[in-house]
This record gives C-alpha cells, sequence and structure tokens, in this order.
C-alpha cells in the first residue's frame, strides 16, 4: 500500500498526528486547515479514545490556528471527564494495591494503569474504563475475597463466575461501589481460545519492580508489555478502532527503545505463535508514528514465516479496518478476514469464508429466503 496516510482524509491524518503526546507543533499547524470538518475529527477521536490526547496537542496551536471555539469547548470537557475518571480509578487502584500488598499478593498492573502513569505520564491523557490486574492463579480466590470486602461486585450478567474462573483468562468483571470503574482480575494476559500460547510464568519472571499509585508494584517487561498490546489489538479487537492501542505501542517504543531486545522479542513471539500479530501491529504503528527502526521491523517480519499472498492480504485490510475504508469490502468481513488470517491454516480458513460470502447472493435467490432472513443460517 503506496502512501497509505497521504491518501487518508486530512481530518484522520489531524488524527494521528495528535495522537502522540511527542508530536511537535509544527507538524499539526501543517494539517489544521478552515475547511476541516470538525465534527468528524471529534466524533473519530470519541470512537479510538483519543479525545484528551487531540485537546493536549491542539492547545499547542490554538492561538494561531483556525479551531473553531465550539470544538475546543467540547475537547475540554472531554479532557476534563478522563482527568476526573483517571482520579477516582487511581484513589481505587491505590486502595486495592495496598490490600493486595498487605495479604503478600504480588500485582503485575496492565493496561491502562501501567501505561498512564508510567508511559503518558499525564493519567487524562490516557483513558480507561477499568482497572486489569495481573495476578498468579493461586491468589485469585483471596484477590476475589479482598475485591469483595472492599465493596466490589462480580457481574455475571454475561456469563457466571464459575465460567469466567473455568473458561477464561480472567475472572468475572467487578463494579466499583460507586459504580464508576470496573475491575478485571486476570491470571493470564490472552484467552485461551486465542490461537497465541504464552507461558505466562515467563512474564513474570521478567516482570520489572516499579510505583503504580504511590504503591510497589511490577510491570510487565518491555518486550512483554509490547506484546501483549499487540495481542490484544489483533486478535481481540480485529483491528478496530484501535489507534489508541496503536499510540500506546509507539510510545512504549518511544520510552524503551534502549531496553528492548528485539531479536528476543522475536523470537519469543514465534516460540508464543503470536508472530503475526507483532509485526502487523508494528507495521500499522510504524505507518502512523515512525519510531520503530526499520532494520528491526524487517527482522521481526522474517520470524511470521508469512507469504507474499497473506502479507498482501493483511497490509490491504488493516488499513480499511482501522480508518473504516470499506469501499472495497464490506466492513463486517474486514475484520473476520483479518483474524482468519491471523490464525494457522489462515489463508485456507480465508478462501472457505470468501467462497461462503460470493455464494450467499445466489443461495438467497434460489431458496427465496424472504428480505431480513438470516444469511448465514447455511
Amino acid at each position: 500500500m503506496k502512501q497509505p496516510l497521504s491518501s487518508l482524509p486530512l481530518e484522520t491524518r489531524l488524527l494521528i498526528a495528535c495522537s502522540s503526546p511527542a508530536t511537535a507543533a509544527k507538524q499539526i499547524q501543517l494539517l489544521v486547515r478552515p475547511n476541516l470538518d470538525w465534527a468528524k475529527i471529534l466524533d473519530m477521536a470519541v470512537d479510538h479514545d483519543l479525545a484528551p490526547l487531540l485537546h493536549f496537542n491542539l492547545k499547542k496551536v490554538a492561538g494561531g490556528c483556525p479551531i473553531p471555539k465550539d470544538a475546543m469547548q467540547r475537547l475540554a470537557s472531554l479532557h476534563k471527564r478522563s482527568c476526573v475518571r483517571a482520579m477516582s480509578a487511581f484513589a481505587q487502584l491505590q486502595e486495592i494495591l495496598l490490600r493486595f500488598s498487605h495479604e503478600g499478593i504480588p500485582v503485575i498492573v496492565l493496561k491502562g494503569a501501567a501505561l498512564a502513569s508510567l508511559v503518558y505520564r499525564k493519567i487524562a491523557l490516557r483513558p480507561m474504563f477499568d482497572l486489569d490486574l495481573l495476578v498468579q492463579k493461586r491468589y485469585l480466590d483471596i484477590a476475589d475475597h479482598i475485591l469483595q470486602q472492599l465493596g466490589y461486585a462480580p457481574d455475571e450478567s454475561y456469563r457466571s463466575r464459575e465460567w469466567y474462573r473455568n473458561e477464561h483468562h480472567h475472572l468475572a468483571p467487578y463494579t466499583a461501589p460507586d459504580r464508576t470503574n470496573g475491575v478485571e482480575i486476570h491470571h493470564h494476559i490472552v484467552s485461551p481460545v486465542r490461537p497465541v500460547r504464552i507461558p505466562i510464568d515467563e512474564f513474570w519472571a521478567r516482570a520489572r519492580p516499579t510505583e503504580i499509585a504511590s504503591v510497589p508494584a511490577l510491570v510487565l517487561a518491555p518486550e512483554d508489555w509490547l506484546l501483549s498490546i499487540c495481542i490484544h489489538l489483533g486478535l481481540s479487537k480485529g483491528f478496530v478502532r484501535v489507534l489508541r492501542d496503536v499510540t500506546d505501542a509507539a510510545e512504549i517504543i518511544r520510552m524503551y527503545a534502549p531496553d528492548i531486545d528485539w531479536d528476543r522479542l522475536g523470537q519469543n513471539a514465534a516460540r508464543y505463535a503470536a508472530s503475526e500479530c507483532l509485526y502487523y501491529s508494528l507495521w500499522l504503528a510504524h505507518l502512523t508514528s515512525p519510531v520503530l527502526p526499520v532494520e528491526s521491523l524487517t527482522a521481526l517480519k522474517t520470524w511470521t514465516g508469512v507469504g507474499r499472498i497473506k502479507d498482501t492480504c493483511l497490509k490491504f485490510l488493516i488499513p480499511r479496518a482501522v480508518f473504516g475504508d470499506s469501499s472495497s469490502s464490506p466492513s463486517y468481513d474486514v475484520t473476520e478476514i483479518i483474524a482468519a488470517l491471523l490464525e494457522p491454516n489462515g489463508l485456507r480458513r480465508t478462501a472457505r469464508m470468501i467462497g461462503r460470502h460470493l455464494r450467499q447472493p445466489l443461495s438467497r435467490f434460489r431458496t427465496a429466503q424472504p428480505v431480513g432472513a438470516d444469511q448465514y443460517s447455511a
């Protein structure tokens, strides 16, 4: 895909430029024009959870650029809401970590709380909607007991607590007493139904001590942190509305680049059957924020072993999933096909999927299905 960003609408390119706290004011000034569709920009920022970062970056140029006052006011309101939510979440996180520490439970802080505290450094810039904590399996019962003592209630509206304990990678989600934030207690970073296979003990062995919410805790090693983000945005999200996650990956690289052992990361990803998720997520991150050394990206591709056809398909489809371009393929098909391609025997499964969709119109005609009938019933 040649010059993928230059072909995008100016509104999308501005949002991408404003998705990093390190973006220079001059870069933003070049993209702010009088005829921009600000309603579209704000809607995309909300969809991708980038409104606080957009506000943070636009403030750098607000005095000398044609930015509508009402757009800045809405962004300021969204930023303030993110700040209030983050302060509430970190107060709750502090209470939970202190109790876990008192009981001798080691905790790895995952996702938003770790990123907001250690990478973004301004907690409102990285919105979060729940707290994700990783504990070892032997501590799940006492962790559950502590949270319920603190007033957190397990949410069984989707599945039972037993199902989460036996079939999932975290316990049933907990709702805070004031219903402001949720908490997820993980014993693994990826669902057992996913094709990747990560020995979680290796992540624990490499975890690093740090301090979050003024309490000693652990955080994943940079390579493991990066890999977990790539697995999440590739397999869990299917590359849909993932600009915030792409920014997370880019900011981890920007901060920890000297500490990242790219050879070890590539080897581990291959052992875990996650090399394709890693490579294509970082390929996407490199398109939007080229902080990854090109030679490292090239080396990571060799670990995937993908052929030209599969590589071409993924690099054609992933930007369409991220940026919402459904001109060539229906959006509901794009994510299905990407997910299939990222799994073992992906090309074979994808071919069957495409064949199924191509047969749908003829099948409907032959069986004279009424309008609105389930086209996937066959």
